[in-house]
């Protein structure tokens, strides 16, 4: 009940936010209109800068959706920290609004509960995300996780003159994560994304902008028993790679106290918008972030260590190159980005200081990770017979290329490995439209594959006879390569039917699934992966 009562109080709170949105469509007309034709009818609207907002076509006052989900999926076709049975549901609201001639909001809530069963791999939320893992060795400590995430994001877009524009956007998250069975572990996550810009018509066809970007994410991890206290825990330190060290649970470490993990980035985006001929439009976003952060707390008391600190740097590029006729909408997108990371391990001793306190010395520190990640995607999309931005047909073609390459080092041993996927798609939505009556079918064939090196272990130099060899956790590291590299087919199948249900709001309800089939699986559990997807809302 408690889940439910949350689920509820999202959709009161979207309406709280965007009570104008009912008010505006007293006319009537609109009503078929669909939110992500029209957030695709502008490259600004996606952008990082939030004084785009104004560029909401003019046709458009306001549009909105509001929706609860569901999901069930079952497979062994996974990576090794996900889950071969989980649900997940929750609720959403999303809305444009053209408060004035000269202003434009846009607003989001959300809320997801997911529970996974059999999850080990990695303990923090996402694991891709920080500079280190802390992994389970095997598959014997494998239990349910469950996952609480909210979400709001507010923006507005100002025009000051017919040249000038101003925006903000401030995108807020926050989670809990929990496992349920030993070693066991809490999680809390607090993510903050703000932005401000400006964006200014230089000529009749090029306008550019740029916007500041600070984003700062912390998340606490605390480990604990609540069984069998004479079991002996001793998770993975996992530098990359699944290459680190083990430590014993309950005595010190990075496991003994709850620690956050903290991330900070700073940086600038640059938005330059062409317009080549009438109907044709080449929208171009590049930018920068530099990241720092750690894992622990800078002070000198016993229980708060500094174990690590890492640096980095983000650099993407966005391109969409669009062609807008009367009933016609083509769409080519590009993406590049490539996030470089590196991990030190700090170097320290405890000391007793003459009041009887203990501090701690840093002696120095030894960098342990090297990382580089890129990816590339190209999709095009054309939507056809579009009436009032609800398109009859939705096409589209694409390919994701995904590179990481990093180098651990725990001298004098260290581990490289270089993985790369990729995947290429076709996707086709169909919709028929009879009165107040819609349905839709849609269609989705995806085919991927990948290869690269599982790894690559070598010496510095030659290591002494009382060195400990650093420890390879083998069982998620070839699960992880194959789930990556793995050839798969994969097909999703979904249908929707919407309704009027009066002047200016449309019920609808969606359901799909989608069923992956992998070849030549030796170390993963099965080689299929199924999803079952269920939404119903309006659209007003």
């Amino acid at each position: 009940m408690g889940k439910i009562t949350r689920i509820i109080g999202i959709m009161l709170l979207g309406g709280i936010f965007f009570p104008a949105n009912v008010a505006a469509q007293k006319n009537g007309t609109g009503a078929w209109r669909d939110f992500d034709c029209v957030a695709r009818s502008e490259a600004w609207l996606s952008g990082y800068n939030a004084s785009g907002l104004t560029r909401l076509p003019n046709s458009v006052q306001t549009i909105s959706i509001a929706e609860i989900f569901a999901n069930k999926s079952d497979g062994e076709f996974i990576n090794y920290s996900q889950s071969n049975n989980s649900f997940t549901f929750g609720a959403q609201t999303e809305s444009f609004f053209r408060l004035s001639n000269k202003t434009v909001l846009y607003g989001k809530v959300d809320y997801k509960n997911f529970t996974g069963q059999n999850m080990g791999g990695s303990a923090f939320i996402n694991p891709d995300y920080n500079a280190f893992n802390i992994d389970e060795l095997g598959a014997a400590a494998r239990g349910e996780k469950s996952l609480e995430q909210y979400g709001l994001i507010g923006a507005i877009g100002v025009n000051l003159s017919p040249r000038l524009s101003l925006g903000g956007k401030v995108d807020y998250l926050t989670a809990n994560y929990a496992k349920h069975k030993d070693l066991r572990h809490k999680n809390s996550l607090l993510d903050l994304t703000a932005t401000i810009g400006a964006a200014y018509q230089l000529t009749g066809a090029i306008e550019v902008g740029a916007n500041y970007i600070y984003r700062r994410s912390v998340e606490s991890i605390e480990f604990d028993i609540y069984g069998n206290t004479d079991q002996v825990y001793s998770p993975l330190i996992d530098f990359g790679a699944f290459y680190g060290r083990t430590e014993l649970f309950g005595e010190s470490g990075y496991t003994k106290d709850k620690l956050p993990v903290f991330n900070q980035f700073n940086g600038a985006a640059l938005q330059v918008n062409l317009k080549i001929k009438q109907n044709l439009g080449f929208f171009n976003e590049f930018s920068y972030l530099s990241r720092s952060g750690q894992y622990g707390t800078q002070t000198t008391s016993v229980t708060s260590v500094t174990y690590t600190e890492h640096k980095g740097t983000v650099m993407a590029y966005s391109g969409v190159l669009s062609f807008i006729q009367k009933q016609n909408q083509h769409l080519l997108k590009i993406n590049l980005n490539n996030d470089q990371l590196t991990n030190w391990e700090n170097i320290f001793m405890r000391q007793n200081t003459p009041g009887g306190l203990s501090e701690t010395i840093y002696l120095g520190k030894t960098q342990v990770l090297d990382r580089n990640r890129t990816t590339a995607g190209l999709e095009y999309t054309a939507q056809l017979n579009v009436q009032d931005y609800c398109p009859e047909w939705l096409l589209k073609v694409g390919a994701n290329f995904d590179n990481r390459r990093q180098t651990v080092s725990l001298y004098p041993y260290f581990r490289k490995q270089n993985i790369y996927s990729w995947n290429s798609y076709l996707f086709a939505n169909k919709n028929i439209t009879s009165e107040k009556n819609q349905y839709g079918i849609s269609l989705k064939f995806l085919y991927g594959s990948g290869g690269g090196d599982v790894y690559n272990d070598g010496l510095y130099a030659t290591p002494s006879d009382d060195l400990h060899q650093p420890v390879s956790s083998d069982y998620n590291l070839y699960r992880e390569y194959e789930y990556l590299t793995a050839n798969r087919i994969a097909g999703n199948i979904g249908c929707s039917y919407s309704r009027i249900i009066n002047r200016g709001l449309r019920g609808y309800v969606h359901i799909e699934y989608g069923l992956t089939k992998a070849f030549d699986i030796k170390n993963l559990d099965g080689s299929q992966f199924g999803s079952a997807n269920l939404s119903i809302g309006c659209n007003f």
